[in-house]
């Protein structure tokens, strides 16, 4: 079983990941720019992602979430500027349902752990590891490897 950290740093790309639908320009990428393009925003946030890994307090986690979040965002708008095949649309947006929940869920995670409220905190992460799982599947089935 993933620790709650590992979750949510991995909900971090697969957040990233799930606005792959883009609203970009009109111009469709092929499946492997896609999926070049999509790994590469998400192994800027592996970077992340290890730092969160050794967080070892929830004070420490508490000050890397909002960080967090806003790379995350940061993320999804390079994602935005992107533009799937038009094949995998309905694929990508599995990802953006996805993501549309994590999101939120991040912020929850964030005010628990600032709360130190433990018992909240992993309820979040077993919600999140559940989306997560899903969302890995998505990821790898669809080709991508740095954000599944």
């Amino acid at each position: 079983m993933r620790s709650p950290i590992h979750s949510f740093s991995l909900a971090i790309s697969i957040g990233a990941l799930t606005v792959l639908a883009g609203c970009g320009s009109s111009n469709r990428l092929t499946k492997a720019e896609f999926i070049e393009k999509g790994d590469e925003i998400c192994t800027e946030l592996k970077e992340l992602e290890e730092e969160l890994s050794l967080v070892k307090s929830f004070e420490e986690l508490e000050e890397l979430m909002g960080p967090a979040i806003d790379k995350t965002n940061q993320a999804l708008e390079d994602f935005r500027d992107l533009n799937p095949p038009e094949e995998d649309e309905e694929t990508i947006n599995k990802f953006l349902s996805i993501g549309e929940e994590q999101l939120p869920l991040m912020e929850e995670y964030k005010k628990a752990v600032g709360e130190e409220d433990r018992e909240k905190a992993f309820a979040i992460y077993e919600e999140v590891n559940e989306k997560e799982k899903r969302s890995d599947k998505i990821a790898r089935d669809y080709g991508l490897k740095a954000c599944g």
